[in-house]
């Protein structure tokens, strides 16, 4: 089977409207891709001119030609014939599915992460998306951001990064949209519908790009702990006995990544967004594929564009943070204790809980922040004050600290501590 093949049992044709394409919009990044890649989606692209496939049900399944895995709720994939394990992945076509009724009333009835709101809730007023579905603004800002991400990265390094590859944004047709919009609504308490056809407002899109590479990411890795009965070693033999280490090196994997998140950087791009951290970071670890990739630009901007000085250093510290936590979670699994490691229920845990990942990433970056430096690349000057064991820790920590705490105004409200000491702390100095 090559996903171009009739319909059936597993999935149908809709009809679809191409609004970017990545031969039309960047063709030196679909230069980039390798022959079997490009003559392969020559071909898909060349037979879906006007309509696309879509899977029977939006649950996760493996068929002959199409699957989703488990977690992956707005994803479609399949691997592409006559590459090394190539996927291609279609977001958005669960909008469509026969199913996704059921979703979408099940969706009220679950609680996410104990912040006292639905998941339906949840999609709508804390990440602004559709539930199960993709909007246009969304197709197209993340079609324009990767493809612009890797046509610098292709120009610099002379290959496409581990990073998703743009190929097509489709909008679905009004028809589609309306049943959808109805079906979501009819979910949606009277306090949200406006904000539901708000978010739906730029129309229903699916977003296919090109992954070169297989799509397992770090959640496959997260049991056993290595705080289970069998420790560090026994989680290795366990992962191991199971097959979820077939083909997979750890040690190129983290490597991988810390070398990635630094060219981003020498790219003039930062991967996280540290006001944006409910809506997704693409190094997160349920974005980290085990080849050494990352997933989803949601949250990767240009640093040019970065408002303000705390906002840069809150979301590059970030980045390390994120970074320390996948390394962490790629030995040892999804750990829960009392204290050190993930010491409350929600990722990331406290500051401190990281400190010995930490380390080791931070060694990490510098030895690849040296050596593109080495080749070449101008980082931004905030950066190279960070990486630059020259300065005095004071020094490297001044203005980050200056910039992260920034005068307030004459009142802030009380925290809990102040309240409890009753301390009054909540009046400060009067601004410089």
């Amino acid at each position: 089977m090559d996903g171009r093949s009739a319909p059936g049992a597993e999935w149908f044709s809709h009809e679809a409207e191409v609004i970017w394409d990545v031969r039309r919009e960047a063709p030196e990044v679909f230069a980039q891709l390798p022959d079997a890649d490009r003559a392969w989606f020559e071909a898909w692209c060349g037979e879906r001119e006007t309509s696309l496939p879509v899977a029977q049900t939006y649950r996760p399944f493996g068929g002959e030609q199409f699957y989703r895995p488990l977690g992956h709720s707005r994803s479609l994939y399949h691997v592409i014939e006559g590459t090394p394990g190539h996927n291609v992945c279609l977001k958005g076509t669960e909008s469509l599915s026969p199913d996704v009724a059921e979703e979408l009333a099940q969706a009220p009835q679950r609680d996410m992460y104990s912040l006292y709101t639905n998941q339906l809730e949840w999609w709508l007023r804390v990440e602004q998306k559709a539930p199960f579905a993709y909007t246009v603004k969304e197709g197209l800002e993340e079609a324009k951001l990767a493809a612009a991400f890797q046509a610098d990265y292709a120009a610099r390094y002379g290959s496409l990064a581990k990073f998703p590859v743009p190929i097509r944004v489709y909008r679905l047709p009004k028809a589609a949209e309306e049943r959808y919009r109805d079906t979501l609504l009819a979910q949606c308490t009277p306090q949200i519908r406006d904000l539901a056809e708000f978010v739906l407002s730029s129309g229903l899109a699916v977003y296919v790009y090109c992954y070169q590479g297989s799509i397992a990411r770090l959640p496959s890795l997260i049991q056993p702990t290595a705080g289970a009965r069998g420790g560090y070693r026994g989680r290795v033999m366990a992962l191991q006995h199971l097959g979820m280490l077939n083909g997979v090196d750890l040690e190129r994997t983290f490597d991988g990544w810390l070398q990635l998140a630094v060219r981003m950087l020498a790219l003039g791009y930062l991967p996280t967004a540290y006001a944006q951290d409910f809506t997704g970071q693409s190094v997160r670890w349920v974005n980290c594929y085990l080849d050494g990739g990352f997933a989803d630009p949601d949250s990767v901007r240009k640093i040019a564009e970065v408002r303000s000085e705390q906002d840069f250093y809150q979301s590059f510290w970030f980045l390390v943070q994120e970074l320390a936590s996948d390394v962490a979670i790629g030995l040892c699994g999804w750990m829960q204790f009392s204290n050190g490691f993930w010491s409350g229920e929600f990722y990331p845990g406290t500051p401190y809980a990281l400190a010995a990942s930490t380390s080791i990433v931070w060694d990490g970056l510098r030895k690849h922040f040296a050596a593109e430096q080495s080749a070449g690349a101008s980082f931004d000057p905030r950066l190279s004050q960070l990486f630059d064991e020259g300065l005095s820790v004071f020094a490297r920590l001044d203005r980050v600290f200056d910039s992260v705490f920034p005068p307030q105004s004459q009142y802030r409200p009380p925290t809990v501590g102040d309240i409890i000491r009753g301390t009054g702390t909540h009046l400060i100095m009067p601004t410089p």
